[in-house]
């Protein structure tokens, strides 16, 4: 994995989160795009870009690091505090596979998140699964693509992609805004959709059912 990420803190402190959590990584940080740039012999999985901009992400910083590594996985975290549904649309535009907002997502689903796109998963912000003017996202992540098809509800929706991350009831309820109560009923509307009897299930079955709705809803 390359880590590019201007603040030292953040750098340091999250690389070891992550490297606690999936102990096989291995971790090359870099201060800018241009540093990373200059390290030779670099051919990383992943590529994860902290951006700590407010108000928006550097596309020419993701474009240069897509060109350099094609083959890489691009995850982005930003600091931005609102970013509209077409500021989103065209940073997944460029072979981005994770965009987390680092002020409403807790080190536990960054290290979550991270880990999941380098096995091949896609994440998005929670929020802008609700946009209505949201593009489908890339097709590494066709769970994300069920409401297309009226199977499932977006919240239904929303709180499936947690369970595939591994998250309990209670951080499902934290990061969706609603009770445990209700993430309860969520999961068990999920698990009568999908005909199975428990969330493990739910979380190893997802992709080859959504698969399978999604040729039947055509």
């Amino acid at each position: 994995m390359l880590w590019v990420d201007a603040a030292r803190l953040s750098r340091e402190c999250i690389a070891n989160a992550v490297m606690a959590a999936e102990p096989g990584f291995v971790i090359h940080a870099a201060r800018s795009v241009e540093e990373c740039l200059n390290l030779e012999g670099l051919d990383p999985h992943l590529v994860v870009y902290y951006s700590h901009a407010e108000d928006t992400v550097d596309i020419d910083a993701i474009e240069a690091l897509h060109t350099a590594y094609p083959s890489a996985r691009l995850v982005i975290l930003s600091d931005a505090a609102t970013l509209d549904a077409g500021a989103v649309r065209h940073i997944l535009s460029h072979n981005v596979a994770g965009f987390i907002l680092t002020r409403r997502t807790g080190l536990q689903m960054v290290v979550s998140a991270i880990s999941l796109v380098h096995s091949g998963g896609t994440f998005v912000p929670r929020d802008f699964l609700f946009m209505e003017d949201a593009p489908p996202p890339p097709s590494a992540a066709p769970i994300r693509r069920a409401s297309e098809h009226g199977r499932f509800t977006q919240r239904e929706l929303a709180v499936l992609d947690l369970i595939r991350l591994g998250q309990p009831n209670k951080l499902i309820a934290e990061e969706l805004g609603m009770s445990a109560s209700t993430v309860k009923v969520h999961v068990r509307n999920i698990m009568q959709k999908m005909g199975v009897a428990n969330r493990t299930k739910v979380a190893m079955g997802a992709e080859d059912f959504l698969n399978e709705d999604r040729q039947k809803s055509y």
